[in-house]
């Protein structure tokens, strides 16, 4: 079953994600090399912020969230925030280990390029289409006329309430982690994929990455990749060393051509504009 969620940035997985990417950019304001790995978690009712951090000044999180709420919708909200971050603690280096699918989906893009207009434009739905079952399925009320732009990606589908769900949001831990750690591989990925995907050699493909080796000394040496396709016009292990090949692993590069140090990661969820869609590397694709 394919299933899209749909959704306007004020809503879901979105405003967590946003929310703790906030607290990331606040914190570096005062420690820029700090290390932090934190979460928000959106019940509804009230929003939990929990995680470490070695920034030492706890942040007033209802006053910045408030402020920071008006600045992207332009209306006011009431938010109930416990934080539970433990500030000034030791945040201990992990080994890195990435796995993630990706999928050429023109669908996908489209829903995307909508939502973003819809945001702007003050509008305020969620909800998940069920392409296989031909539903849509969602836990509140809206107004199908204020929506009939991304509807129309879904024509003739019936829409069904599901009162009986309760909505818990959680940020992804990408959006809550300092800039030296797996963000900025999980990141990079994107780069990587948009050129395997535009040389047309799958519409799949699921990236596994794993390194033990200190943040800055990852190079293509010490770091093990793997590759899976359902769609592959050639094998896993050739791929896989292509990738190895063309494309640099080492951080500072990546960190420094993309100038990551001054780069807001809300850019990926709320702007059409993608830094990580740079078709350098198709030429080189040579099939043997």
């Amino acid at each position: 079953m394919s299933n899209y969620i749909v959704q306007t940035y004020s809503r879901g997985e979105n405003l967590t994600n946003l929310l703790v990417n906030k607290v990331i950019l606040e914190i570096e304001k005062e420690t820029k090399n700090h290390k932090t790995n934190i979460q928000v978690i959106n019940n509804i009712n009230f929003i939990v912020v929990r995680g470490t951090t070695t920034h030492r000044t706890p942040i007033n999180l209802s006053k910045l969230f408030i402020s920071y709420y008006k600045q992207l919708f332009n209306r006011e909200i009431n938010l109930n925030v416990v934080d539970l971050i433990e500030y000034d603690k030791t945040v201990e280096d992990e080994p890195i280990y990435i796995k993630k699918t990706f999928i050429k989906d023109d669908l996908t893009e489209s829903i995307k390029r909508q939502t973003y207009l819809d945001t702007l434009n003050n509008k305020d739905y969620r909800f998940t289409a069920c392409t296989d079952l031909n539903i849509i399925l969602t836990n509140s009320d809206f107004n199908k006329e204020t929506v009939t732009d991304v509807l129309s990606n879904f024509e003739d589908y019936k829409i069904l309430k599901n009162n009986s769900s309760i909505e818990t949001f959680v940020s992804s831990q990408h959006y809550g982690k300092n800039l030296k750690s797996s963000k900025v591989f999980e990141s990079y990925f994107n780069y990587v994929v948009y050129n395997i995907f535009e040389r047309g050699l799958c519409k799949d493909l699921t990236i596994e990455f794993f390194t033990e080796a200190e943040f800055d000394s990852i190079n293509w040496e010490n770091l093990t990749l793997k590759v899976s396709s359902n769609t592959l016009t050639t094998s896993n292990e050739w791929l896989e060393s292509l990738i190895l090949d063309l494309f640099t692993f080492n951080p500072t590069e990546i960190i420094s051509r993309w100038d990551l140090n001054n780069y807001d990661f809300s850019e990926e969820i709320i702007s059409t504009h993608n830094i990580w869609k740079i078709k350098d590397k198709v030429g080189e694709m040579i099939l043997i």
